[in-house]
């Protein structure tokens, strides 16, 4: 839990060399049963974070069927298109939080006319405790999954002191790609140490599903 009280949960698939997509950004999706606890996920949060570049990428608007819930996009300079889907939704609260020297006026202008709301960090990286701090307060958010990319998993896991890490591993080799399960700078040993909570062989037979804590 973190200081403002809410539940944070971090979930991600990966290959076995730990990237989240290949060189140009693709990730197909695995097998149903890990789909399904990505929607199982979905489900549990009132509040959704997730990074830009993982928006592009993943064909998904984030969301969930028969239920309000507020979808948060961490965009610091204004990178998304406001026509894109993620803000057509006259169901649930939309955030954007950007950085306040570099997103673009007449973007912010954009995507307020379309009822969303967006808040400006004058701190980069945007703080996580500063964006639950919002989710907690103006929406009432207790459970929020973050769902990548590696940055945005970064910051959660480095500043957070109480959160929850997911990952699928696929049995699969992506090589050289910059898109990794937890993009962050080099760390010396033994770096940021996790709790292993749980191991599991997936439904499938072939992906390994771990759950990691980070509670100081």
């Amino acid at each position: 839990m973190s200081k403002t009280g809410v539940n944070v949960k971090i979930v991600l698939a990966s290959s076995i060399d730990g990237k989240i997509a290949d060189a140009n950004g693709v990730w197909r999706p695995l097998c149903p049963h890990d789909e399904e606890r990505f929607y199982q996920a979905m489900r549990w949060a009132d509040a959704i974070i997730v990074g830009w570049r993982t928006l592009v990428h993943s064909g998904l608007d984030f969301s969930v069927e028969g239920k309000k819930i507020t979808k948060a996009l961490v965009d610091p300079r204004g990178e998304i298109n406001t026509n894109h889907k993620f803000f057509d939704s006259n169901v649930n609260n939309i955030v954007v939080f950007g950085y306040s020297r570099l997103y673009p006026q007449e973007k912010m202008l954009e995507l307020r006319k379309k009822n969303v709301n967006v808040i400006m960090s004058d701190k980069y990286p945007i703080e996580p405790e500063f964006m639950l701090s919002v989710l907690a307060n103006d929406y009432g958010s207790r459970n929020v999954l973050v769902a990548g990319g590696g940055t945005t998993a970064w910051y959660f896991l480095e500043k957070l002191t109480d959160v929850e890490l997911q990952i699928t591993v696929a049995p699969v080799v992506l090589g050289d790609s910059p898109y990794h399960n937890i993009r962050a700078p080099s760390l010396s040993h033994p770096g940021l140490r996790l709790r292993l909570t749980s191991v599991r062989l997936c439904e499938c037979g072939q992906e390994i599903v771990c759950t990691y804590r980070k509670h100081f």
